[in-house]
C-alpha cells in the first residue's frame, strides 16, 4: 500500500483515515506496520464512541509517526482508541502518554509478550508528560504492569533513571 501525501515519506506512510480504510478492507490482517503522518485533524474518526475495529487475527502492531509532527500524536491516540485486538502479542510504538497502551490492552483482553518502545519523541513531548504528571520512565513502568506475560522488551532512545531501573525484576525460570 502506498500513497503520495507525506512530504517526508512519499511511498510508505498513511494518515489515520487511510489506516482505517485499510482495516475495513483487510479485517483478517495478522501483522500491521504503519508509518503514520499527520492528517491535520482526527475529527470524525472517533465520532461514534461505540464503534471499534475488531481485528481478531492481528498478532503484531507496529506504529510509527513518520513525520514527527505534534499533530499526529492526537490522531494516532484517537486511532488506537478504536482498536480491539484480542490476539495481539507484539506491540511497537512510541512512548507518548496519549497512546493509552493500558486501555488498548484492557479493551482487547490481549497478552503482550514482545514490546518495543521508541523514546525518540520524549524531548519533543515534554509538555505532554508534564500535563499527565508522569515522567517517561513512570509511564513505561505503568504500561509494563499491563503486560504480565512479557518475554521481550526493546527500548530505543529511552532513558530509565536508576531509581526506576531498580523496579525491573528479572527472574529465571
Amino acid at each position: 500500500f502506498h500513497h503520495k501525501h507525506s512530504p517526508k515519506y512519499p511511498s510508505g506512510s498513511f494518515n489515520v483515515v487511510r489506516a482505517t480504510d485499510l482495516i475495513n478492507i483487510a479485517s483478517r490482517l495478522t501483522v500491521l506496520i504503519l508509518d503514520v503522518y499527520p492528517l491535520g485533524s482526527a475529527e470524525g474518526l472517533g465520532q461514534n464512541p461505540n464503534h471499534h475495529f475488531h481485528l481478531q487475527y492481528l498478532t503484531e502492531l507496529n506504529l510509527r509517526t513518520a513525520d514527527k509532527h505534534d499533530d499526529v500524536i492526537d490522531e494516532v491516540a484517537e486511532f488506537l482508541k478504536l482498536l480491539v485486538l484480542p490476539s495481539l502479542t507484539k506491540l511497537a510504538l512510541e512512548l507518548v502518554p496519549e497512546f493509552g497502551v493500558d486501555s488498548l490492552i484492557v479493551r482487547s483482553g490481549c497478552n503482550i509478550s514482545e514490546f518495543t518502545v521508541d523514546g525518540s519523541r520524549i524531548f519533543t513531548t515534554v509538555d505532554r508528560f508534564a500535563q499527565e504528571d508522569d515522567t517517561p520512565d513512570q509511564l513505561l513502568l505503568y504500561w509494563l504492569d499491563f503486560m504480565p506475560n512479557l518475554q521481550s522488551l526493546s527500548m530505543h532512545d529511552v532513558e530509565i533513571s536508576l531509581y526506576y531501573m531498580g523496579m525491573f525484576t528479572l527472574t529465571k525460570d
